[in-house]
């Protein structure tokens, strides 16, 4: 039942009220244990009550936000010019005296309304914050996790590298064929193991706002050639030429040339991993206005519209990927993503299946100041 605080002055009104709210209403007053010591749903008061108990009405409504707490005022009509400085501060709805029985009934009835469902929405965003405090306590948990992980698997793995490359290198006698291409698997899988665990760092990093960008002056038109020629190899056992395309007029943009040269490779070994044999992958360099724009385009097995859409997010791997068999964690893409929107980039994909991919991205120019034109970003 809900519980109504009677703060009358005058006694016809109280005894009017006592009577018409009797049986309906738990009726409680000031100065009793159950008055503003206990919690009420709506007060129903007068001038004379908010005169005189003003600061305890509105210590009252403080307790209670954010849940609304409503006043009902009862007041003549020759009182208009008080209540116009009161109504909508101390005093929610107005009633003119004297009383329509059917119409108190109305506003008493929208009132504890509004009061419910104001108790539910703060139920509902205690609940919800509830929800994300375990989520971010989740959340934190695994980052913690990843990260001590893979600080504790670099050691080992950088040991187990070191002696098999010494093994593979003759310093501990020769090799024969097989014992050779045995080793060469184990290099190769501790290689792919050791990118694993850089990745999972670059993703614990990101995702607790540690990763920091170096950013200097860099000639795009000078890297990326630079960096296509360093992975060259990759597409050499499938026989894949790489075309680089590049103005001949220097690209300089705001960037870090560790990150560029990340995202270049993370795109490049993809565009090697996913092309078929004997096809192209062609790099472009271009000016875009206040942007510069990096095009990567593979004649590879192609992703279909719905992938796309999920493509940049974390462990998502497209259809096509999967049924090809070949490994991968999800990562590289999302890691690339973050390091492009960290510089003030963007990237996207236009794709179809069997007919290949182009991944574009983009960083700001550098003005001849030496600052980013266009909107900055800090990282």
């Amino acid at each position: 039942m809900n519980r109504v605080l009677l703060l009358l002055g005058h006694p016809g009104n109280r005894r009017l009220l006592e009577t018409w709210m009797e049986g309906d209403y738990d009726v409680v007053y000031p100065g009793t244990d159950a008055g503003f010591n206990e919690p009420f749903d709506l007060a129903i008061l007068d001038a004379s009550a908010v005169a005189s108990s003003g600061e305890a009405l509105q210590a009252a409504k403080q307790a209670s936000d954010p849940v609304f707490l409503p006043y009902l005022l009862l007041a003549p009509r020759e009182q208009a010019q008080w209540v116009g400085r009161h109504l909508g501060q101390a005093v929610d709805e107005l009633l003119w005296t004297p009383i329509d029985p059917a119409e108190l009934q109305t506003r008493i009835k929208m009132l504890l309304r509004l009061r419910q469902q104001s108790l539910a929405l703060n139920q509902h965003n205690d609940e919800l914050e509830a929800l994300l405090e375990a989520r971010r306590a989740v959340e934190q948990m695994k980052d913690e996790f990843i990260s001590i992980a893979s600080h504790e698997l670099r050691s080992p793995l950088s040991a187990i590298k070191m002696y098999v490359n010494m093994v593979l290198d003759g310093e501990v006698g020769p090799l024969n064929e097989e014992q050779g291409q045995f080793l060469q698997i184990a290099e190769e899988n501790t290689e792919r193991l050791n990118q694993l665990v850089n990745d999972l760092l670059d993703v614990s990093h990101m995702t607790s706002g540690r990763l920091q960008c170096q950013v200097r002056e860099i000639d795009l038109g000078k890297e990326v050639p630079q960096t296509c020629a360093n992975l060259r190899v990759l597409g050499d056992h499938k026989h894949i030429q790489t075309e680089v395309m590049v103005p001949p007029e220097p690209v300089v943009v705001l960037a870090d040339p560790d990150r560029v040269e990340q995202i270049l490779t993370n795109l490049l070994s993809n565009a090697y991993k996913y092309s078929l044999e004997e096809t192209t992958v062609t790099v472009c360099v271009s000016h875009r206005g206040e942007v510069a724009q990096v095009d990567i385009a593979d004649q590879g097995i192609g992703i279909s519209e719905a992938d796309q859409a999920r493509l940049l997010e974390s462990f998502f791997r497209a259809e096509t990927v999967r049924n090809s068999r070949i490994s991968g964690t999800g990562l590289g893409l999302y890691i690339t993503r973050k390091l492009v929107e960290l510089q003030a980039g963007e990237i996207w994909v236009e794709s179809a299946l069997d007919k290949g991919s182009t991944f574009s991205w983009t960083l700001p120019m550098a003005t001849a100041e030496g600052e980013v034109s266009g909107p900055s970003t800090s990282a």
